[in-house]
């Protein structure tokens, strides 16, 4: 199981809300959901190793898709050609593989 950025403080959503293009404005989900975006990415962006980095951009897939996760990496890595649940991977696919990194 991958590790997860720890709850992101009030203090923190709070400060970084300021960039969230509907500031001022009554806080919406999807503008918490930037925020969070934003703490991880000023918190963990310039840390050091590919794998780090990877970790980082898969917790903000986390955190934009929420329940739709499994699905965007299902189109990420396959596209159109997407296998059935019913179909097995052929070891000689043609897909992209998704990294879900090393918490740094």
């Amino acid at each position: 199981m991958t590790e997860t950025i720890p709850e992101t403080t009030v203090d923190e959503r709070d400060e970084l809300i300021q960039f969230v293009p509907t500031a001022g404005v009554a806080l919406t989900p999807s503008d918490a959901k930037l925020a969070e975006v934003l703490v991880l990415l000023r918190s963990f962006s310039q840390i050091d190793g590919e794998h780090h980095k990877a970790w980082s951009l898969d917790q903000v897939a986390r955190i934009v898709t929420g329940e739709r996760y499994d699905d965007f990496i299902k189109d990420y890595m396959f596209g159109e050609d997407a296998p059935t649940p019913e179909e097995e991977l052929l070891a000689s696919g043609d897909w992209y593989e998704w990294s879900e990194g090393i918490a740094p």
